[in-house]
């Protein structure tokens, strides 16, 4: 069975770049919804393990950066829904 991590309606949660999830090895799918305030996801990296990122509502939340993927990860899917500024400056899903 799959780990899974979720932030739903975190509405202080401005970044989570501080101390990064890459430490978080164990689980799989990340899942990050309804955190309005939300602006970086992780310069320090995100964890090898993860296979499903789903980003939903997150209007503030501009990119997803090389910075974000220090570590090769191999998502076998990526949602993005209603993420008004979102850019991919450095991904490919294998």
């Amino acid at each position: 069975m799959a780990m899974k991590l979720n932030f739903h309606k975190l509405v202080k949660l401005e970044d989570l770049s501080k101390d990064g999830l890459q430490h978080l090895i164990s689980f799989e799918e990340l899942t990050i919804e309804k955190c309005e305030n939300l602006q970086c996801l992780s310069q320090n990296g995100l964890p090898t393990s993860l296979t499903s990122l789903r980003l939903s509502e997150l209007p503030k939340l501009e990119d997803l950066s090389k910075g974000s993927l220090q570590h090769p990860i191999y998502l076998k899917e990526l949602r993005a829904c209603l993420v008004h500024k979102f850019k991919l400056k450095f991904l490919s899903l294998v």
